[in-house]
């Protein structure tokens, strides 16, 4: 739609800024630092803006991940999908600490959460799973 404003004469859009909203601190791997080694001014000459939080590190106990793929959050909580720990984490969004886990519900033929790497929050309280390994997805109220 832009683009046939465009060639009619008319303005385009600006583009939007993107700015980026927390680091996963994963582990250093050689460089000092920052997004997979960049310093906060590189990130800022991306356009990405400065980190604004760190939530996490490496690891397996709660508050740490493994190779996490997909966060979404809403009014009151960040989730975090901990791919390879097979788990979604849930921050308390204005403090950022840890409030507990994502469960699948007992009833049903679920099996267990595996490969979680995609997130979505409903507007009407659920929350959408895509498990990559499992090949489905899943919506949890």
């Amino acid at each position: 739609a832009g683009g046939a404003a465009g060639a009619a004469g008319g303005s385009q859009p600006e583009p939007r800024k993107l700015q980026l909203f927390m680091q996963l601190q994963m582990p250093d791997l050689g460089r000092p630092g920052g997004v997979h080694g960049r310093s906060d001014e590189e990130l800022a000459s991306t356009g990405l803006g400065r980190r604004s939080a760190v939530l996490g590190t490496e690891g397996e106990d709660l508050g740490r991940f493994r190779s996490p793929c997909g966060m979404a959050v809403d009014r009151d909580n960040i989730y975090i999908a901990d791919t390879l720990n097979h788990r979604i984490q849930v921050f308390e969004r204005k403090s950022r600490k840890v409030r507990g886990l994502v469960g699948l519900p007992a009833k049903g033929d679920f099996g267990e959460l595996q490969d979680p790497s995609g997130l979505c929050c409903a507007g009407d309280g659920r929350l959408a799973v895509v498990q990559y390994g499992l090949d489905r997805v899943l919506t949890i109220q």
